[in-house]
């Protein structure tokens, strides 16, 4: 009897599959994407557009030459196999990868029995339970990825060219990368732009350490802007009775936090780790696969009943105090997919000092995180009780503030509490002795610049890319030398600013991120069957993009026009223009002919060295002017003066 062939996508899981699987599967792995959309067409995009026929027709080709060499591999173990099992992951893009497999193999007409099978965690159980319950290619989340692919390369092979001509040294623009650098740079202006105040604070100083904020009616504190008046302030207070006039005390609960979805674990990583969303999401791709937590791109934060129960066992084997009457429910973005799992262990029996044994460094930290977070979420909340003192100074108030942890709850496994004094010593009516009242000069802060975490958060606030691309998007900006990290902020560089000023002068509607989020809930729509990609996809390009690249077409003719110098090619006496590039992450200037396409001029470029532009081949630029160096002499003089040292 011939085997199933299961085709994953990563050799990391071949030997647990294999052995979950059992001795009736044979699993090899296709390595990922096998095909991408071909080099052909308008633009090299590889698809093409019938605006009468509202059909899209793509041309897909092998993603690299080794993507060959393994449809070959698996073309041969097909015909040895009674059926085909596809089990990639389960999201948009990994369907899409079931798919290419199902049409590059041909799987169709070759008579085979062909199943799709998704897990989000490499157990035996869950294992099993797939390959009991198999469906279908979902062919809604294939068009869905189908229309990403599509739409990303129509956005960044449009724009990249109309960048190129401007000679800024722009590499590329895209859908997603330019909507993220436009967040980016903003915030950079902010702060460019930022002119701080001044402003005064008034505080009050009590014997026994305490200190009390001025505040107004609604207990914010009163910022002065001016000395005077918080001079005024002081005055007056500091030589009256200050008294206790009302006491409020509390207790509050503060709920569990949500188990991780990919976005808040990239953050939490990037806060108490300082590893990279790349990092973060290579080291849970490696836990993942070696089965110890559940498929890390979801955004989800529902956790599976079953694994509920087990951490309730768990907790009435190791804290007991902690399980609560009702555990807190969270609530799902709108946009998370049913049936998905938040970010989890896979057995909870397996604590970090357990797995300490078998794994290190990255890996056992991000489990920890992981592990942690997860328990938490089920425990209970945790009671602050806070108090409140209110002191009257005249017609003036201030305030103490006070926090103790009565309980800590969840806190235990995920600690997000803050302690302050205890103010159990204070009475209504009581007389308090004053040290003194003093006012402080402050300065008004700037935006801080974006962390990874911090972008992270806010391109999922704003809608732009999702979960599984965050890392992609600030990676091509630090490869394209748009962004540069400088003490774990993300820095725009100069071209960064440059290219985003730019795009927003030409296709300013297409870098808006509330754009780009709708077109990702237009995405979504066609996941879930809702919208037919095709139309919508010509439809978008016919009636948004192309009027949109009109308009910036126009501009950008301006902007290159701009470019042009007095200088002239010595091939055909053309205008040479201004272009920057980047070399060793700097920005640097060039002169090429303004006709570099011709081949006769392709090879004129002059580079700047010390405020002169030479060529390899032609030499120095005539007519430009060379720049004087002030208090610097030439060498000439300084043989001259070399020599009058001597003779003296």
């Amino acid at each position: 009897m011939s085997k199933s062939l299961l085709i994953c996508e990563s050799p990391g899981k071949v030997k647990k599959l294999a052995e979950y699987a059992g001795n009736d599967y044979v699993v090899i792995p296709c390595y990922g994407h096998v095909r991408e959309l071909s080099k052909s067409g308008q633009l090299g995009m590889g698809f093409s557009l019938n605006t009468q026929k509202k059909r899209v027709f793509c041309d897909y080709v092998s993603r690299h030459p080794n993507s060959q060499k393994v449809l070959n591999r698996l073309a041969q173990a097909i015909k040895n196999s009674s059926r085909v099992v596809l089990a990639t992951d389960e999201d948009r893009e990994v369907e899409f990868i079931s798919w290419h497999l199902f049409d590059a193999l041909n799987l169709k007409n070759l008579g085979v029995e062909v199943l799709r099978v998704t897990f989000t965690e490499i157990t035996r159980k869950a294992v099993q339970s797939a390959l009991d319950n198999p469906r279908q290619i979902d062919l809604n989340l294939v068009r869905a990825a189908m229309a990403r692919s599509c739409l990303d390369k129509l956005v960044g092979f449009s724009l990249s060219p109309m960048l190129w001509k401007t000679g800024t040294g722009a590499k590329s623009a895209g859908r997603c990368q330019s909507a993220a650098l436009h967040l980016l740079a903003e915030r950079e202006r902010k702060i460019s732009n930022f002119k701080p105040q001044d402003y005064w604070l008034v505080r009050s100083h009590y014997v026994g350490g305490w200190v009390g904020k001025l505040v107004d009616n609604s207990h914010q504190e009163i910022q002065f802007s001016s000395q005077q008046e918080a001079t005024n302030v002081v005055e007056i207070t500091a030589n009256i009775l200050h008294q206790v006039v009302n006491l409020e005390k509390k207790e509050v609960s503060k709920f569990p936090p949500a188990p991780f979805t990919t976005s808040t674990l990239q953050q939490a990583a990037g806060d108490k780790l300082n590893l990279t969303t790349k990092t973060t999401m290579n080291v849970a791709q490696k836990l993942y696969e070696s089965g110890l937590i559940t498929y890390m791109r979801t955004d989800s934060c529902s956790l599976s009943e079953e694994f509920c129960v087990c951490v309730k066992a768990y907790l009435q084997q190791h804290d007991l105090q902690n399980i609560p009457e009702v555990v807190t429910q969270h609530r799902n973005n709108n946009s998370a997919q049913e049936g998905h799992e938040a970010i989890r262990p896979t057995h909870i029996g397996d604590t970090p000092e357990r797995l300490s044994l078998s794994i290190e460094g990255k890996e056992l930290q991000l489990y920890e995180l992981i592990w942690n977070r997860s328990i938490a979420s089920q425990c209970q909340p945790a009671l602050i009780k806070q108090t409140l003192v209110k002191i009257a100074a005249s017609d003036y108030n201030f305030i103490l503030k006070g926090n103790r942890i009565v309980q800590l709850g969840y806190a235990k496994y995920w600690n997000n509490l803050t302690e302050e004094k205890t103010l159990s010593e204070f009475s209504v009516g009581q007389d308090l002795e004053l040290e003194n009242v003093r006012s402080s000069q402050h300065q008004t802060e700037p935006p801080k610049r974006f962390t990874e975490p911090s972008l992270v958060k806010t391109l999922e606030k704003t809608g732009v890319g999702r979960p599984s691309t965050y890392a992609n998007i600030i990676n091509t900006l630090l490869d394209r030398v748009y962004v540069t990290l400088a003490k774990k902020n993300l820095m725009v560089t100069e071209l960064g600013l440059k290219v985003d000023e730019l795009l927003s002068k030409v296709v300013p509607d297409v870098i808006d991120p509330g754009f780009t989020a709708q077109l990702e809930a237009n995405l979504d729509e066609i996941a879930a069957g809702q919208l037919n990609w095709e139309n919508w996809l010509i439809d978008w390009n016919s009636r948004v993009f192309q009027p949109a690249l009109n308009k910036g077409n126009q501009v950008i003719e301006r902007v290159v026009s701009e470019q042009l110098t007095e200088f002239t090619c010595p091939i055909c006496d053309a205008k040479l223009e201004k272009h920057q590039y980047t070399k060793n992450r700097e920005l640097k200037m060039m002169l090429r002919c303004s006709q570099s396409r011709h081949p006769d001029c392709q090879d004129v470029t002059y580079f700047q060295s010390n405020g002169l532009f030479w060529s390899p081949k032609f030499g120095e630029l005539p007519g430009q002017k060379k720049p004087k160096l002030s208090g610097v002499k030439s060498k000439s003089t300084s043989k001259v003066s070399r020599s009058k040292r001597r003779k003296r």
